[in-house]
């Protein structure tokens, strides 16, 4: 993956509170920094939580009214996209790990493959973008597709 040049790369932290020690964070990390600087969103911080399907049906549960897993939340931290004085949160992506494992089996391709385009996905619905209608689900598509490809 060829990183992208930027004058100061968005701060991104991850943290994992599942079983993922053979996941390389770092990894994620980076394409997370990655993706924020492919998305115009450089000047922004996020936060990545690694979590296992319980952990993540709690928070959709408590916060979307959908009692079942997901593989991507995504919680904004601004109202507005307009520029802020200093770095702000732009929001938090939470992965279910244990969801991503099995979708990346079902699809043939590898866990990390599968926590890339969860990552993009998650950030594009902190930019603001959503899927609820045909129309948005074929824009956010495209817009994932752009994404991966400019940060390859």
């Amino acid at each position: 993956m060829a990183r992208i040049d930027s004058a100061r790369p968005p701060t991104v932290e991850v943290r994992a509170v599942c079983d993922c020690t053979d996941l390389d964070v770092e990894t994620v990390r980076k394409y997370a920094a990655d993706v924020m600087v492919a998305t115009g969103h450089d000047a922004f911080e996020l936060s990545v939580l690694l979590a296992d399907d319980t952990y993540v049906r709690e928070l959709n549960q408590r916060y979307r009214g959908v009692d079942r897993t997901t593989n991507v939340l995504a919680f904004p931290q601004q109202d507005s996209l307009e520029a802020l004085p200093g770095p702000a949160l732009l929001g938090d992506v939470v992965i279910s790990v244990e969801k991503a494992r099995r979708d990346s089996a079902r699809a043939g391709h590898s866990l990390l493959d599968e926590l890339k385009k969860l990552t993009v996905h998650g950030i594009l619905h902190l930019s603001g973008h959503d899927h609820r209608t045909g129309s948005q689900a074929r824009r956010m598509r495209q817009l994932e597709q752009e994404v991966t490809e400019r940060i390859r």
